[in-house]
């Protein structure tokens, strides 16, 4: 049962994580690029 109720947190956290991820994505936040322009060259949009 323990396990069980690990596994639920764990699972939780991932899609939290994931859904900021979307969301950052989705408002023209770029993960990879960290809005650094130098280092995308501006392929990001900003």
């Amino acid at each position: 049962m323990g396990t069980i109720a690990v596994l639920a947190v764990l699972v939780g956290i991932v899609a939290l994580i994931v859904r900021n991820m979307i969301r950052s994505r989705k408002n023209g936040k770029s993960l990879p690029c960290g809005c650094d322009c130098g280092h995308c060259g501006g392929k990001c949009g900003h």
